[in-house]
């Protein structure tokens, strides 16, 4: 198992010592919050179980080569770089494209290619599918479900030839009837914009107009080649000089029948605070508390592979996602685009959802190098070089997972830890962006 870099600025604590506020979890979110509540004078400790901060955004090399668990990217107009100035200094610019492998093993764009799933059939077909369409805005949108989300945007007949209930399924582990409409609304939203042809024209004529006028916009950046130890210790570097005190690879109690303020527990010693907010899994802030639940929100793993390749590829975008039924894989990234090859080997990441870490990596390896060759996607040598299986990576938005959510928010709550995150409160915040606006909006509440 191949292991992230380890921090270089975590400090030591001495306790017993009270804090105003303790933040559990060193993600965007528990960073974010011990910054917001430094800066609003209180005293605060942040730890974490993991040796590093940063939470799932995790790196790893492999003989010079850099690769991310994920597909992870940032906008220079995200908050964390105001937030954290130093991080900007750090970050790598990238040329960001998408596309997709489609039902019939073609290569197109993402999410949906008009040209490719469209007008690439007889006259007849694509009359079909303008009257899906046309039935489905006219019908109105049901929000039942998922599925009842695409149906009112793509309409069946293009819903089914771009294959996004592959993808969905593989995803996942559900049919899109399965998945709740709340979610598809939040993740979906790049369908939402393809078939929406009023705002396609209006995001077009603004790219368009400020590239005339060059007016700034916002680029698109990676965290450094050295790894995302290198990115977040820059941030509680700064969290350092603002008073914050941090504890990592932390063991974690709880004693509920301690006094409030005082149950925590950290390497074995009582920690006294104000306030206890946990950034952590939910399921996680859950056990820690002694939450029993038989019904708790679910959450999918995932298995990295970690690639080199040396020939011809089939494609040319930085990522890429298999909208096809044959191959567990659900998304690889090039990470040799934006870092550079290495020994004339360009390298990548291949994304599987599964939830057995014990899985063969050699037997998804050798899935996923089969559909590759046959979709044409690389012609030469493809190695598999290490692998890694990360728990608790997306969580699972079926027809009951909100009614889950909620009631397990409230055990915990009751328990006397509150909680805050993407993480904490099974919320999907697909950008770093929208997880500090969704932890500064709960906060301020």
């Amino acid at each position: 198992m191949l292991e992230p870099h380890k921090p270089e600025v975590t400090k030591p604590v001495s306790v017993p010592e009270r804090f105003d506020t303790v933040v559990l979890g060193a993600g965007i979110s528990g960073l974010t919050l011990s910054h917001d509540l430094a800066k609003a004078g209180q005293s605060v400790l942040l730890v974490d179980e993991y040796d590093a901060p940063g939470g799932n955004h995790v790196s790893v090399e492999i003989s010079g080569r850099s690769f991310d668990i994920g597909a992870i990217f940032f906008w220079t107009g995200y908050p964390q770089f105001q937030m954290f100035p130093a991080l900007s200094e750090l970050v790598v610019p990238v040329d960001w494209s998408l596309q997709r492998v489609t039902p019939t093993g073609r290569v197109a764009r993402y999410p949906v290619d008009m040209r490719a799933d469209f007008f690439g059939h007889p006259l007849k077909a694509q009359a079909a599918m303008v009257s899906d369409i046309i039935s489905a805005r006219l019908k109105g949108q049901s929000r039942e479900s998922a599925l009842a989300f695409l149906e009112y945007y793509l309409g069946d007949r293009l819903m089914q030839e771009s294959g996004i209930l592959n993808y969905v399924k593989r995803f996942y582990g559900l049919p899109a009837e399965s998945i709740s409409y709340d979610f598809a609304k939040t993740r979906m939203r790049p369908v939402e914009y393809t078939a929406s042809l009023s705002r396609l024209a209006s995001r077009t004529f603004r790219k368009v107009f400020a590239k005339k006028q060059h007016l700034g916009s916002e680029l698109c950046v990676a965290r450094p080649k050295t790894g995302f130890s290198a990115y977040y210790d820059a941030a509680v570097g700064q969290l350092h000089g603002m008073g914050v005190k941090t504890l990592f690879g932390a063991k974690l109690d709880w004693v509920g029948e301690a006094e409030e303020g005082e149950k925590l527990r950290v390497n074995g010693e009582s920690i006294a605070a104000g306030r206890i907010i946990s950034t952590l899994p939910l399921v996680r802030a859950a056990s820690l508390t002694g939450c029993k639940t038989t019904d708790e929100p679910r959450s999918k793993g995932l298995h990295s592979l970690f690639c080199q390749f040396r020939g011809k590829r089939g494609f040319d975008s930085l990522i890429l996602y298999n909208f096809h039924r044959a191959g567990r894989w659900k998304r690889l990234t090039m990470h040799s685009d934006y870092y550079g090859p290495v020994d004339d080997w360009e390298y990548l990441s291949v994304e599987i959802t599964a939830d057995d870490p014990d899985e063969s990596p050699e037997a998804l390896f050798d899935d996923f190098r089969g559909t590759a060759r046959a979709f044409g996607l690389f012609d030469g040598e493809l190695e598999l070089l290490g692998h890694r299986h990360t728990d608790f990576a997306y969580p699972i938005y079926d027809q009951g997972s909100a009614r889950r959510r909620d009631a397990l928010i409230k055990q915990v709550s009751d328990a006397g830890l509150e909680v805050a995150g993407r993480q904490g409160r099974f919320e999907y915040l697909p950008t770093s962006a929208e997880t500090i606006r969704s932890v500064r909006a709960s906060s301020e509440a």
